[in-house]
Formats: C-alpha cells, sequence, structure tokens
C-alpha cells in the first residue's frame, strides 16, 4: 500500500502529509517543507522551479520505480457511464442527429467568444441537422441559458455540470466540440 501527498507548492497545507501518516501505509512518499518531512518516510526534495502540477505528481512515482513520458490526462468511462449519457441524450434528441457539443465559457470574459456568435454557430449546426448541446459548469450558467435565449431554431440541450464524469460521458457522445 501506498500514500502520495503530491502538491509540493502548498507549503502550509498539512492536511494531504497528515492523511499520508494517518494512513499506516508502509511507504509514504512526499515533499519536504513546513515540516510535513516527518510525516513521510520517503521524502522528494522541491523542485526549485515551479513545475506544472502533472509533473510534481509524476515525480512522487519515481521513487516506486514508476516513469512515464506520458503527461496527458485520461479519464477512463465505464461502458455504464456512456450507456446512461447516450440513454439520457436520446431521450432528448429528434432520431439520430449528431450531438455538436459548445461550451462557451473561459476563465476571463477576454477569453470567451461573444454569445451572439455561440448561438448563430447553434442556429447554423442545428439548420444542418446536428443537435446542439450547451455544455458549462456552475459558473457558466447563466452564459448557457443566454446563448440558448438567443437561439432561433430548435432548442439547445442544455448541460450545466458539477460531476465530471457525467459531463465527460456525455463529451463522449459528441461529434465535435467548439469551445474558446
Amino acid at each position: 500500500r501506498y500514500d502520495l501527498a503530491v502538491d509540493p507548492r502548498d507549503d502550509w497545507d498539512l492536511e494531504p502529509a497528515l492523511i499520508a501518516a494517518w494512513s499506516a501505509a508502509p511507504v509514504r512518499i512526499g515533499y519536504a517543507g513546513a515540516g510535513r518531512e516527518v510525516f513521510f518516510n520517503r521524502i522528494l526534495e522541491r523542485p526549485r522551479i515551479p513545475a506544472p502540477a502533472v509533473d510534481a505528481a509524476l515525480r512522487v512515482l519515481q521513487p516506486l520505480g514508476i516513469r512515464t513520458a506520458d503527461r496527458k490526462p485520461q479519464i477512463a468511462l465505464l461502458e455504464q457511464e456512456k450507456a446512461q449519457a447516450g440513454q439520457w441524450l436520446a431521450e432528448r434528441l429528434d432520431g439520430g442527429a449528431p450531438v455538436v457539443g459548445i461550451h462557451p465559457g473561459a476563465t476571463h470574459g477576454t477569453q470567451r467568444w461573444m454569445p451572439d456568435y455561440f448561438a448563430e454557430l447553434s442556429d447554423r449546426l442545428s439548420k444542418e441537422g446536428a443537435a446542439v448541446m450547451l455544455l458549462g459548469g456552475a459558473s457558466d450558467r447563466a452564459l448557457v441559458e443566454r446563448i440558448a435565449g438567443r437561439m432561433r431554431s430548435r432548442p439547445a440541450i442544455r448541460v450545466v455540470a458539477d460531476n465530471l464524469r457525467r459531463f465527460c460521458a456525455l463529451l463522449w457522445h459528441c461529434r465535435l466540440l467548439v469551445c474558446n
């Protein structure tokens, strides 16, 4: 059994280190800093240059002999999750129209395409026979509703998801994804 405390940038957060200690795992690997090292029996030196979180996470695996060049995050969906998402979509679609996902959100407003443009694109896609699915997280709800309200064609399927796995299962059914 292993317990890995991953984030080397979070100096003062002792919670991951405490969880490692309480796990009673015989191998506890983590980054030194702010006294956290007392909870680990394999200590990693903090990187001198800030690195992406994925690099920090993969570096923790090296003492176990696990090395990988693949840095792409992946979510392995269960067949049941795909089927449930497909059933949910089928209940909302007219026949077998190809699904086009549109995710209009972005962290900053300056990174976003105008809502009117997304509405116009959605109308064009709908006229070409596609089923449009407007997607977003909780913070995108107003934006998704605004775009849907400006569409003139058939209504879009609206998905404001707070469950990442369900969101990914719905994305799996898209033939195309348009985003900022």
